[in-house]
C-alpha cells in the first residue's frame, strides 16, 4: 500500500502558488488545499482555477483533499443562513472538482448548540437536511468528508451517514488531534470502526485534554489542540496503532498532516519555515512507514521466503511476517529474530503468559557484568535453520555482536538454538569468542519478561523452587540464591530480597491459570534467580549465571527449559 503523505498547504505560505513551489521544493508531492487558500481560490473565476491545477501540475504537487470553510455551518436554525451556507460549500465543492480534489472537509456545525442545550435530534434533522442537499449535485468522483471535532465520539460523526444510508459521495474524517482529548473512543478503534467510509485524514499531535474533569468549554478546548508533528516524542498519541489500523483497513488516500505548532507568529524568517516543512516530510516518511516489526537496515538479512513450513511430533513452525510462529498441542509462541530472536508471544494455560508485541519478550541472552546489558541481541539475528528432529521443530540462529549491542562483548559470536516439543521448549545460547583476543569476565542472563510474573489487574501467584524455597509475590525484588554457586553481580540487583534454596528447579503459578510452569537448567545451574514483581508492568524472572572469560576460539552455553506441568 503506497503511503500518500500530504500536509495542508496553509503551513507553507499565504499564497498558493508560493505555497505549491515550497511544498514540491520541500518534497511533497501531495496536499491538502486548506481553508485559508481555499478562501482565496474561490474568489477566483473558474479558467483561473484550471490553470492553478496545471500550474500545481507541473510543479509535482496534486491536491487530493481540501477544506470547507471553517464557520459556515450547515446546521444554522435560521433557514436563509443555513442555504447560503450549503451555498458557499456549493461553490467550495465546484472549485475542487476543477483542481482535481476528490475529499471535501466539511465542519458540519452543531456541536456548540448541543453543548448548550439544543436537542440533539432538531440539530441533527437540519444536519442531515443540508448533506441532502449539498450531495444531491456534487460534482462526480467527489466525496464530503464529516470531520470529527471536539465533544464528538465516533457514535456522533457515524450516525450522520446511517441517517444518510451511506451514499458513496459521503464519508468521514478522522482528525486525530480532535479525538485525543475528546470523550473517545481511541483512535485504532475508530479507524478500524470506519473502514471504507474513512476519506480524508488531519493527523497531527497533542498531549490530550488540558482542562479538568474533561469539561470542554468553548472555546477552552483550543488550548487542547495543539497540531504539534505527529511523532515519538512530542505528543502522547500511539502512532504504531494509528498507523496500524490505517494498513489494516488499507486505506488509500491522502496521509495528511494538519500541523502548525512550528511555524507560529514568532516563526523567525522563511529560512526557517522551509527548514520545518522538510523536517515534517522527513518525519512522516519514517513515521507512516515505521514498522517495529520489519528489520532495520542494519540487521542481518533473512530470507523468508525460503523459510518452509516445519512440522514434526506435533509441533509446526511457519512463517509469520518478520516472525516465526511456534504451535503445539499445549502451547503457542512466537520467536522475533528482528529483535534478537526474542520471545515476543506466548500463549498456554488458557491464556497469554506473555503478551502480543511486548516491548521485551521471553529468554533474551544478556549480560548482567560487567556492564548490565539487558538486550545484548535486541537487533536482529541471523536464521541458520529451521529443521525437524524427532523430538520436534530446532531453529537456530546467531549473530556476531556489535559495539552497539555490548561493547564488552563486540566480536563474540552468539548462537541461540531452541527446540521446541509438544510440553515445552528449550533454549541453548552458545557463546564463542571469534575475536583473537580474551574477553572480560561476564556475567550472563536468560532477560524474561513472562505476563504470568505481573501487569496491572492480574492475580497473583507464587514463585517457588523445587525444594519448597518460595516468595508469596509481594511487589518486591527478590532472588532465589542456589547452594554452592557463586553470585555474579549481586551488587547489580539492587537490595532485593535473597532465599537461599537447594533447588534447581523455579515454578511459577498463578490463580487464573490451569497448572504451572516450570523453568529448569539442563546444563549448568544459574547462581541467582532474579525475580521483579512491579504493579503496573509485566514482571520478570531472570536466571543469572557464574561469570566467565573466553580464550580466542573458546565457548561456553547455557540453556534454560521450559516445561508445561497440569
Amino acid at each position: 500500500m503506497a503511503i500518500k503523505i500530504s500536509i495542508s498547504s496553509y503551513i507553507a505560505g499565504k499564497s498558493p502558488e508560493s505555497a505549491v513551489k515550497r511544498l514540491v521544493a520541500s518534497g511533497f508531492r501531495y496536499a491538502e488545499l486548506g481553508s485559508e487558500h481555499s478562501s482565496i481560490m474561490v474568489e477566483r473565476p473558474p479558467e483561473e482555477w484550471k490553470r492553478f491545477r496545471e500550474f500545481a501540475d507541473q510543479q509535482g504537487l496534486q491536491f487530493g483533499q481540501g477544506h470547507l470553510l471553517l464557520h459556515k455551518y450547515i446546521t444554522e436554525k435560521d433557514e436563509k443562513l443555513r442555504r447560503a451556507n450549503v451555498e458557499v460549500h456549493r461553490q467550495y465543492c465546484r472549485m475542487y472538482h476543477a483542481l482535481g480534489i476528490t475529499s471535501a472537509v466539511l465542519h458540519c456545525g452543531g456541536y456548540d448548540e448541543i453543548l448548550h442545550g439544543e436537542d440533539p435530534a432538531k440539530v441533527r434533522a437540519i444536519r442531515i437536511k443540508s448533506l441532502t442537499e449539498l450531495l444531491s449535485d456534487l460534482p462526480d468522483g467527489m466525496s464530503i468528508c464529516l470531520e470529527n471535532l471536539p465533544y464528538e465520539t465516533f457514535e456522533d460523526v457515524y450516525a450522520n451517514l446511517e441517517d444518510m444510508g451511506f451514499p458513496e459521495n459521503l464519508g468521514l474524517c478522522l482528525d486525530t488531534g480532535h479525538l485525543h482529548f475528546s470523550p473517545g473512543p481511541d483512535h485504532e478503534s475508530f479507524i478500524l470502526r470506519a473502514g471504507k467510509h474513512l476519506k480524508a485524514l488531519h493527523m497531527h499531535d497533542n498531549v490530550g485534554p488540558m482542562h479538568p474533569d474533561g469539561v470542554l468549554p468553548i472555546p477552552g478546548w483550543l488550548g487542547s489542540d495543539k497540531h504539534m508533528t505527529p511523532g515519538f516524542f512530542t505528543g502522547s498519541i500511539n502512532w504504531y496503532r494509528v498507523v496500524s489500523a490505517l494498513r489494516a483497513i488499507n486505506y488509500d488516500r491522502l496521509w495528511n498532516m494538519e500541523i502548525g505548532a512550528d511555524l507560529g507568529a514568532g516563526t523567525p524568517n522563511q529560512t526557517w519555515r522551509d527548514m520545518i516543512l522538510r523536517h515534517n516530510r522527513e518525519r512522516a516518511e519514517l513515521l507512516f512507514n515505521y514498522d517495529p516489526e520489519a528489520p532495520a537496515p542494519e540487521d542481518p538479512v533473512n530470507d523468508y521466503a525460503a523459510i518452509r513450513a516445519v512440522e514434526s511430533n506435533g509441533v509446526r513452525a511457519e512463517v509469520d511476517k518478520y516472525a516465526i510462529s511456534i504451535t503445539a498441542p499445549e502451547y503457542k509462541f512466537k520467536v522475533d529474530p528482528v529483535h534478537g530472536g526474542r520471545g515476543s508471544y506466548w500463549y498456554a494455560f488458557g491464556r497469554e503468559l506473555l503478551a502480543r508485541n511486548l516491548s521485551l519478550g521471553w529468554a533474551i541472552p544478556g549480560n548482567w557484568c560487567p556492564a548490565a546489558a539487558a538486550f545484548n541481541l535486541s537487533s536482529g539475528v541471523l536464521i541458520e535453520s529451521v529443521k525437524a528432529l524427532p523430538e520436534g521443530v530446532e531453529l537456530v540462529m546467531s549473530k556476531v555482536m556489535t559495539e552497539d549491542d555490548n561493547a564488552a562483548m563486540e566480536g563474540v559470536t552468539y548462537r541461540i538454538t531452541d527446540l521446541y516439543g509438544k510440553e515445552g521448549f528449550t533454549r541453548k545460547v552458545q557463546i564463542i569468542n571469534t575475536t583473537d583476543k580474551k574477553t572480560q569476565e561476564f556475567s550472563f542472563r536468560f532477560h524474561s519478561m513472562p505476563s504470568l510474573m505481573g501487569g496491572k489487574g492480574l492475580p497473583t501467584g507464587t514463585v517457588t523452587m523445587d525444594d519448597g524455597a518460595t516468595f508469596d509475590r509481594c511487589r518486591k525484588d527478590f532472588c532465589f540464591r542456589l547452594a554452592g554457586r557463586s553470585n555474579p553481580g549481586a551488587e547489580k540487583v539492587g537490595k532485593p530480597v535473597f532465599i537461599d534454596t537447594t533447588g534447581k528447579e523455579v515454578h511459577l503459578t498463578a490463580p487464573d491459570i490451569r497448572g504451572k510452569v516450570a523453568l529448569s537448567f539442563p546444563g549448568v545451574l544459574p547462581a541467582l534467580i532474579y525475580c521483579w514483581d512491579p504493579q503496573d508492568n509485566a514482571g520478570s524472572c531472570e536466571a543469572i549465571f557464574e561469570s566467565a572469560a573466553l580464550d580466542p576460539g573458546e565457548s561456553c552455553e547455557y540453556m534454560i527449559a521450559v516445561k508445561h506441568c497440569k
